[in-house]
């Protein structure tokens, strides 16, 4: 094991997390800390991934902290969690202040009201051109007309709909029943 610097190490660590998206992160964090630059050994990077394991919260900051600590003790690291944490923090926050911009514009608004109108007149011309091809499901057509219903008419949640619609249709579709 060899002790970088300490602004080497969250230099890596924030170039990692900067570049490495989704799964996967643990063979960059590998790469750069085992293989190029050889402040760990295997065998010690894979202990500090199993005890990132057992933690609770995601893998990859897990393992930064333990490094960070390994290296710098506590100071290293909460440094590590937050740099670790830096890019998509920021992204994250960049994003969210971007749409809540694009939400206040009333133009903006119009034009999203246009696409949700013109994604609905899509689906139901979907429905329609495929509705003669359900032989058999019946209550297909039903079973649609009420979750319309429920969520534009009465203006009911999404998520609550499907749940509740969802088991009936599943029901009423099964096999044998046409």
């Amino acid at each position: 094991m060899t002790q970088p610097p300490l602004a080497k190490f969250l230099g890596r660590v924030l170039f990692i997390a900067a570049t490495a998206f989704g799964g996967g992160m643990g063979a960059h964090y590998y790469h750069h800390f085992v293989e190029r630059t050889g402040w760990l050994s295997r065998d010690q990077f894979f202990q500090d991934m199993t005890l990132a394991q057992l933690l609770p919260g995601p893998n990859m900051v897990n393992v930064v902290a333990i490094i960070g600590q390994r290296f710098y003790g506590p100071l290293g690291a909460a440094l590590a969690t937050m740099v670790v944490l830096l890019p998509g923090t920021t992204l994250l926050v960049g994003l969210a202040s971007l749409i809540a911009a694009v939400q206040a514009n009333t133009a903006t608004a119009r034009v999203m009201d246009a696409v949700a109108a013109a994604a609905a007149g899509l689906l139901a011309m979907t429905i329609v051109r495929l509705a003669p091809s359900a032989k058999g499901a019946r209550f297909n057509v039903v079973i649609v007309l009420v979750i319309v219903g429920l969520l534009i008419v009465v203006r009911l949640p999404m998520v609550p709909v499907v749940l509740a619609v969802a088991p009936i249709a599943i029901f009423l579709n099964r096999p044998g029943t046409r």
